[in-house]
């Protein structure tokens, strides 16, 4: 057995003694799963309000929209500012915002604009999230472990993607849709409390003076780097499959 071996088995039984690690990966797991639900939820709801088709593929479009019009600039930003606070704020956001479907549902003033902006409101805060976590991992493990995170907070990330699409789907068979994004925004919620327990800082050296303006440049270098890279196209293909596979399913 080699040195380099022995190292990466010995890394996973010691990430489950790093607190901070543990915390950020089960408030991330818990995110991502919340995401999973709003994303079959919501269509249905639309519909069920609606009943057009038509409504209910604006709005899952409406859901993919934060992707394509923030998602390199958040990326570029995420490691400029205090990613454990853009996490939590993010999570806190998203639970305020499905929080206030059932508290419209039960006051009967649930109408169908406040669906799109909810749904433009939680795909936005997802989008910041998502890119905060990025940088959260190489902070919070040592390097010989790093592999191993990494690992399984990606591995854990796409369950939960697929999970949680499924646990909306069965909670709806029992429970009215805008009631099921009231458990859905408590995960947001539990999430944004368990990143505020972590004491580490996710930044692993601070930015320096003028490194702001390299902003367009650091963009520039992910669109070209994305070009390249056709696993990543594939991935991208099949998130947007499953918006689509959501909508239909609402329908």
């Amino acid at each position: 057995m080699t040195a380099e071996s022995a190292v990466q088995e010995t890394a996973a039984p010691k990430l489950w003694r790093n607190s901070g690690f543990m915390v950020f990966w089960s408030a991330r797991t818990i995110s991502y799963a919340g995401t999973g639900v709003t994303m079959v939820v919501l269509p249905v709801l639309a519909y069920r309000l609606t009943g057009s088709p038509a409504a209910t593929a604006s709005l899952a479009a409406i859901e993919v929209v934060p992707y394509l019009a923030l998602g390199l600039f958040a990326g570029a930003l995420a490691d400029r500012v205090n990613q454990r606070k853009v996490m939590a704020l993010s999570d806190a956001a998203a639970a305020l915002l499905l929080g206030s479907i059932p508290a419209a549902a039960v006051l009967h003033l649930l109408v169908v604009p406040q669906l799109f902006i909810v749904a433009l409101g939680v795909s936005t805060t997802f989008v910041w999230f998502d890119a905060a976590s990025f940088g959260a991992v190489p902070a919070l493990v040592d390097r010989s472990q790093l592999p191993a995170a990494s690992s399984m907070v990606w591995s854990s990330g796409s369950v939960a993607m697929l999970i949680g699409p499924a646990l909306g789907a069965g909670l709806i068979t029992v429970l009215a849709p805008a009631y099921v994004l009231g458990l859905d925004a408590a995960t947001y919620a539990v999430s944004a409390l368990l990143i505020t327990t972590i004491r580490r800082h996710f930044q692993r050296s601070p930015r320096g003076p003028g490194r702001n303006s390299r902003v367009r440049r650091d963009i520039a270098d992910g669109l070209q780097f994305l070009w390249h890279q056709p696993v990543i196209h594939c991935t991208w293909c099949a998130r947007m499959y499953g918006w689509d596979y959501s909508t239909a399913w609402a329908s």
